[in-house]
């Protein structure tokens, strides 16, 4: 699955189907929701500290966009690292 991007939905976080998806070396996006406390919790504490240390020595992009145009403000981020695995939570 080398040079395959794997988009999956939240179902893709559950450690056997990342784990499979990790060792065909295939890119991926999962989808994480807050119903997952554990890695949620993880991955935002890892967000956060990247944030905070502006990503040094990890070769990312960002875009954050903010949509004002209805009554709940919506607001959309999206961060690409070129490593962020599911190995590195537990």
């Amino acid at each position: 699955m080398v040079g395959c991007i794997i988009t999956i939905d939240a179902i893709g976080t559950q450690t056997a189907i990342a784990s499979q998806i990790f060792y065909a070396k295939a890119d991926y996006v999962l989808a994480l929701k807050a119903n997952h406390p554990t890695l949620h919790g993880q991955v935002k504490d890892w967000l956060e500290q990247q944030l905070s240390q502006g990503f040094e020595g990890i070769i990312h992009s960002y875009d954050q966009q903010v949509e004002l145009a209805s009554p709940s403000d919506l607001k959309t981020i999206l961060l690409v690292c070129s490593y962020f695995s599911i190995t590195n939570f537990t």
